[in-house]
């Protein structure tokens, strides 16, 4: 059995939220929906009738129907009930699956992990005219010419994420067929190899590209702490084929094991990447400064010892100093000289920092409207929050914890004054 969902996204590095910023060429996505609203299996029926955006926990096969009471959904995540429940979700047939295909208005869907799906259930899944984002999960299916196929039927899909998902070169390879997909997250995808990539080169409109996991252990093998031999990973060869996707502006890479230079090879014309993985040494961060097209950057920290993680904290803060970033995030503990980099940012946009004591070097950015926070050990302070009042810009700071208490909450709010809004996200 698997982990539980939360954990096991977490694990995959994803989340129930937008993507990277849109190329500026590109159509801007749609505004965001806010926070989803969370329900437990039949008590759907108590949500307000206008929600667009739901987490669904603990779902039977036989809660489906209860959706026809909302036909204003747009984004849909569906969790499975437990041991026996999830039994019937492994049985689920196409009949079945009609009150989510009856959803006129959903734009992105996230099926159960244990749902098995047949090309049959995803031709029914075409009813949905505006379905432009869906994510599959582990048991669903395998990405073959016939899936692809079946997903071609869908008018709308430009997004398509694959987690834990079997996928073939043919598969891969059939996806050329899909006429408007531009977003492709290959999440540590068993049988992804060098023929799939090669497949995965000749997709021409992809605009974005994330890959995961490759070169390490499988995925569940790591997280039931059992040994796995290593996937196939990247090699320069696989990046040069990357790298010639005419239309590619956004790269993630998470996870992957990256070979020696491997970043010299990345598309010219890249505006946005996300690195997450140990292989990211100083020399990876100095590659990176020839890409000055970049305007999203995303890094992890690295480093074994406070004097690695010094050194490439440094590192990061000198590529900062010849790239005009529009969004930057960092995992990791913030610097000096890091401190200092980011307050040259001046085109800085959106912020995704840890939470610490000393926030007042993002007060200067001239145009920062938002200040995402990622957790520490005690919650964030009404005085750690309370001196970004000051920003001129500043409009909307996010805190990562759902769970903070409603007098915390009230208390940072009050810290951050009216006109600087307090999200808390997943």
């Amino acid at each position: 059995m698997l982990p539980p969902r939360r954990a096991l996204f977490a694990s995959l590095g994803l989340c129930f939220a937008a993507s990277l910023p849109a190329a500026p060429q590109q159509p801007q996505p749609n505004p965001p929906l806010g926070r989803a609203a969370r329900s437990e299996g039949g008590a759907v029926k108590d949500l307000d009738a206008v929600t667009v955006n739901l987490d669904w926990e603990n779902v039977t096969v036989a809660d489906l129907p209860l959706l026809a009471r909302l036909p204003g959904l747009r984004r849909l995540q569906i969790n499975p009930e437990t041991d026996k429940g999830m039994v019937a979700w492994q049985s689920v047939t196409a009949e079945e699956i009609a009150p989510v295909c009856a959803l006129a208005s959903l734009e992105d869907l996230t099926l159960p992990f244990c749902a098995h799906l047949s090309a049959e259930h995803l031709r029914r899944l075409a009813a949905c005219k505006r379905l432009a984002s869906v994510m599959f999960l582990n048991e669903n299916f395998t990405l073959d010419a016939e899936v692809a196929g079946a997903l071609a039927t869908w008018p709308a899909l430009r997004s398509l994420r694959l987690a834990l998902i079997e996928v073939t070169p043919a598969g891969l390879a059939a996806l050329a067929t899909l006429p408007n997909l531009d977003s492709l997250e290959l999440a540590n995808c068993r049988g992804l190899d060098a023929a799939g990539i090669e497949a995965v080169g000749k997709l021409g409109k992809l605009r974005v590209l994330s890959l995961g996991g490759l070169g390490r252990p499988d995925m569940m093998a790591r997280m039931r702490r059992q040994d796995a031999p290593p996937s196939w990973a990247l090699t320069m060869a696989a990046m040069e084929q990357i790298a010639k996707l005419p239309a590619l502006r956004e790269l993630e890479l998470v996870e992957c094991s990256l070979a020696p230079r491997l970043l010299t090879a990345l598309p010219a014309k890249l505006v946005a990447l996300e690195l997450r993985g140990h292989d990211v040494d100083v020399q990876a961060v100095q590659d990176l400064r020839r890409h000055g097209a970049l305007r999203s950057l995303q890094l992890g920290e690295v480093g074994a010892t406070e004097a690695e993680r010094e050194q490439f904290g440094k590192a990061v803060a000198g590529l900062l100093g010849v790239l005009q970033l529009e969004r930057f995030g960092w995992h990791g503990a913030v610097g000096k000289d890091l401190r200092e980099a980011v307050a040259g940012q001046a085109d800085l946009r959106e912020l995704l920092l840890a939470c610490g004591p000393d926030l007042g070097f993002v007060v200067g950015l001239p145009k920062l409207e938002r200040l995402e926070l990622w957790p520490r050990v005690e919650p964030p302070t009404a005085a750690d929050l309370g001196v970004l009042q000051a920003s001129k810009s500043l409009r909307v700071v996010a805190y990562r914890d759902t769970k903070l208490s409603s007098d915390v909450v009230a208390e940072l709010q009050k810290a951050l004054g009216k006109r600087i809004a307090l999200q808390l996200v997943d």
